[in-house]
C-alpha cells in the first residue's frame, strides 16, 4: 500500500463499505428473489452507508492534514534555527510516529550543533578556550573595560614539554597539559571570586 495516498484509501474503504452494505440489504430484504424494489431499497441503503464511510474518512483526513500542516510549519521554523520549540500538539495526537521522529531529530540536531561549538571555540584536550574563542574575548573585554582602566596579560609556557611527548607519549602530554590547565582554572576562578567580593 505505500504510495497511495490517505484520500483514496478513504475512497476504497467508503466504497467497499458501500457494496457491504448492498450485498447485506439485498440478503436481508429479498427474500431469495431480486426485484427492483428490493434492490432499490439495498441500493439507498449501500449511498448511506458509503457517504457516512466517506464522511468518516475525510473527517479523519482532515485531521491528519491539519497535522502534517503543522509538522511541515515546525519543521520551517527547524530551518530557520528553532530546535527548542515544542512539536505541535495536533501532530502528536493525529500522527504520534512522526512527532516521535521529529523530536528525536530536533535533539540529535542539538546536541551535533553544541558539540561543533564546543569544538569550533574550546581546545579538546584542556577544555580551555581555543586561540579564536580566547582572541574574541579577550577584544570584548578590552572593548568593554572603562576608560583609564588597564589589563594585564599572563604567558605561561611549559618548559620541556617535548620532553614529556617524546619520552612518555602524547597521550601522557595531553594528560599533563589537562592537568595544568585545569590547575590555572582553578587559580583563576579562586583570584576571580576574590576580585567580586573586594567589589564589594
Amino acid at each position: 500500500m505505500e504510495g497511495v495516498s490517505l484520500k483514496s484509501r478513504a475512497i476504497a474503504f467508503a466504497m467497499c463499505a458501500g457494496a457491504v452494505a448492498f450485498i447485506l440489504a439485498v440478503a436481508a430484504a429479498s427474500e431469495g428473489t431480486l426485484t427492483i424494489e428490493s434492490g432499490g431499497r439495498a441500493l439507498i441503503a449501500a449511498v448511506i452507508c458509503g457517504v457516512m464511510c466517506w464522511a468518516s474518512a475525510e473527517r479523519s483526513i482532515a485531521a491528519t492534514a491539519g497535522a502534517i500542516d503543522a509538522a511541515i510549519e515546525r519543521l520551517a521554523a527547524a530551518a530557520h534555527g528553532d530546535l527548542q520549540s515544542k512539536i505541535p500538539e495536533e501532530v502528536e495526537r493525529c500522527v504520534p510516529p512522526l512527532a516521535k521522529a521529529m523530536d528525536g531529530l530536533f535533539h540529535q540536531l542539538h546536541e551535533n550543533l553544541e558539540s561543533v561549538q564546543r569544538l569550533a571555540m574550546f581546545d579538546p584536550v584542556t577544555a580551555l578556550a581555543n586561540r579564536t574563542n580566547f582572541r574574541r574575548t579577550a577584544e570584548r573585554m578590552l572593548a568593554e573595560l572603562p576608560q583609564g582602566e588597564k589589563a594585564v596579560l599572563y604567558f605561561i609556557d611549559l618548559d620541556r614539554f617535548k620532553t614529556v611527548n617524546d619520552t612518555m607519549g602524547h597521550a601522557s602530554g595531553d594528560a599533563l597539559l589537562g592537568m595544568v590547565a585545569n590547575r590555572l582554572r582553578a587559580v583563576g576562578d579562586r583570584f576571580a571570586a576574590e576580585g567580586l567580593s573586594a567589589r564589594r
